[in-house]
């Protein structure tokens, strides 16, 4: 029979070389996924940047709120004075109104009046 047998010294080497090895391997993995995962926020990293200056650029266009409000008031105290200023015309137009009605009635009952005393005198010019 052959002797296969081994020193325990060559048994412990052995089991930590293939240790040794497992563990390296394990360790360039991770090294490689490290390596991968900084790539990958480094990309991240540079697309976020570009979306902040885009909405910064985007952001200085906008109107702030305060002078957007302030604007929606100005114009809501332009329409208020124009529909007062509707109100009071319209009064001044039925008093108008109704100042031309008068007017023309007197007008109509002058022109009667002058017609009644132009045939009273055609009448009496007649007789004499």
């Amino acid at each position: 029979m052959k002797d296969d047998s081994v020193s325990l010294r060559e048994h412990f080497e052995r089991l930590l070389a293939e240790r040794d090895a497992r563990y390296m391997q394990m360790f360039k993995s991770a090294e490689e996924a490290v390596t991968k995962a900084e790539t990958a926020l480094k990309e991240y990293k540079i697309q976020a940047n570009e979306f902040r200056g885009t909405l910064t650029d985007q952001a200085k266009t906008f109107m702030p709120r305060d002078e957007a409000e302030n604007r929606f008031n100005q114009q809501a105290e332009r329409v208020r004075n124009l529909e007062l200023a509707e109100r009071s015309d319209e009064g001044g137009r039925s008093a108008s109104a109704s100042s031309k009605s008068n007017f023309q009635s007197n007008v109509g009952l002058i022109i009667g009046v002058f017609g009644l005393i132009i045939a009273a005198l055609a009448m009496f010019l007649r007789r004499t």
